[in-house]
């Protein structure tokens, strides 16, 4: 027996936000290894729809009820109703039912006039709506986590690439590329009207040029190569404040 969907392959009934959708006991008649499996089988889909429609159930299964009945309703789409979910999990725990049932009408109000992406954006803020006076408090610990995963994300790769080239590609964190901007930019600008490069191209002309010899030739530099360690912790982000390391820094020099 096929399951019902809607156009896009989405189920239509309460049953999706179950985590297991229900298929649990055709799962095991199929002998499938997990509820994705069965999917991707049962419908023809990529394993990865698959398992977003998987984790999508989960969400909404987490959600509170109106999260679930607005989505049936037809009140908000398939992705309004993940956002919405979504915000109200990452609510605090000091906001308590209330702030959370006041948040969720107010998002499902919203979705009738924003797309996923603006309302992801309003999202955010929306303890500023329902709970002002925890507002500040959260804002300063999402600072903290974003600056948590921009040091945890930072790294620099060198790629040999057999065109005889090697890609360079990598993360930094806002800080440390404003830093890196202010000593490459003054060196990017054309040289003269019949300057042809790209600006990519003037980018790595500038970095090879001007700042790699100046690294190298640098008696610090020469000193410590080979022993940088772990960047020290940089001060906890005040909310608003002019130390926020998610804010460009003021100007300052790159090589010391």
């Amino acid at each position: 027996m096929r399951p019902r969907c809607w156009g896009s392959g989405w189920p239509p009934s309460s049953s999706v936000w179950s985590a297991s959708w229900t298929f649990a006991g055709w799962r095991s008649l199929r002998g499938a290894s997990s509820t994705a499996v069965w999917l991707r089988e049962r419908l023809r889909l990529s394993g990865r729809s698959a398992r977003q429609l998987v984790q999508l159930a989960a969400t909404i299964d987490a959600a509170p009820t109106a999260v679930r009945d607005a989505l049936l309703g037809g009140a908000t789409t398939v992705e309004q109703g993940r956002v919405v979910a979504e915000t109200i999990a990452a609510l605090p725990v000091e906001a308590g039912p209330e702030a959370a049932d006041k948040a969720t009408q107010l998002l499902v109000a919203w979705a009738d006039r924003f797309d996923p992406t603006s309302l992801s954006r309003l999202g955010e803020r929306v303890l500023v709506h329902v709970a002002p006076e925890l507002a500040d408090q959260a804002e300063l610990k999402a600072l903290e986590r974003a600056t948590e995963r921009a040091e945890a994300r930072r790294h620099v790769t060198l790629s040999e690439q057999q065109t005889g080239q090697v890609r360079l590609s990598g993360n930094l964190d806002t800080e440390t590329a404003s830093l890196l901007r202010e000593a490459i930019d003054p060196l990017c600008a054309p040289a003269g009207e019949q300057d042809a490069r790209s600006p990519g191209q003037r980018r790595a002309d500038a970095g090879w040029t001007h700042c790699v010899p100046r690294v190298a030739t640098s008696t610090t530099c020469a000193a410590e190569a080979g022993r940088a360690g772990p960047r020290r912790p940089r001060p906890r982000p005040a909310a608003g404040g002019h130390d926020n390391p998610l804010v460009p820094a003021a100007p300052g020099r790159v090589f010391r």
